[in-house]
């Protein structure tokens, strides 16, 4: 056998062998790319039956979620309400005529006075409570009080009442806060009576 011969056999087996390899490589891809295809088919109708399974249970979420918002809002509607009263309330109470004020302020003075010589902190815009006012309370009452000279511009009616480094809070805010906290449950029932 010549040279020839042997590099044309060798060439021929391994043609043979390369077919044969491509052939078997061949059928795996199509093997694999059947078994691919059937686990992606098992996978969506997997991923179906799972839908349908939870289908309600995700309308059912999303149903109470939106039932959350819906509340929350009315929440939300109510506490500006409830806020829009308060702030009426302020609004009226600032605008009391003078002798309605200075009976609250002196019912007031008396009741937060602890040693009857405390200082006295009024706003800018304070029109009865001067010093010539509690000078004649303090006269009429036995007390000492101080009007402190300078303005407390957060005061927008009432007083701070001061003694030391405690001060007792009767602004008109802080009043209605009190009286917010305390009926706030009453006024809700007041103004959502039919909700």
């Amino acid at each position: 056998m010549a040279l020839a011969d042997i590099t044309a056999k060798i060439e021929a087996d391994a043609k043979q062998q390369a077919e044969e390899h491509r052939a078997k490589a061949q059928e795996q891809i199509r093997s694999l790319k059947t078994a691919t295809e059937r686990e992606i088919r098992e996978l969506e109708a997997s991923f179906d039956d799972r839908f349908q399974k939870e289908r309600p249970e995700i309308l059912r979420r999303r149903e109470t979620v939106a039932k959350l918002d819906v509340r929350r809002e009315k929440l939300n509607a109510r506490r500006a309400a409830i806020a829009r009263c308060f702030d009426e309330a302020l609004r009226s109470l600032l605008s009391q005529d003078r002798d309605t004020i200075a009976r609250l302020t002196e019912v007031l003075l008396l009741e937060a006075a602890e040693t009857g010589d405390e200082t006295v902190h009024v706003g800018p815009q304070e029109k009865v409570l001067d010093e010539a006012w509690l000078q004649d309370f303090n006269a009429r009452h036995g007390k000492r009080h101080s009007l402190c000279p300078e303005r407390d511009v957060r005061i927008r009616g009432g007083f701070l009442l001061a003694r030391d480094r405690v001060q007792t809070n009767c602004t008109w805010e802080m009043l209605l806060r009190t009286f917010q906290e305390d009926r706030e449950a009453d006024v809700v029932k007041q103004l959502f009576a039919n909700d």
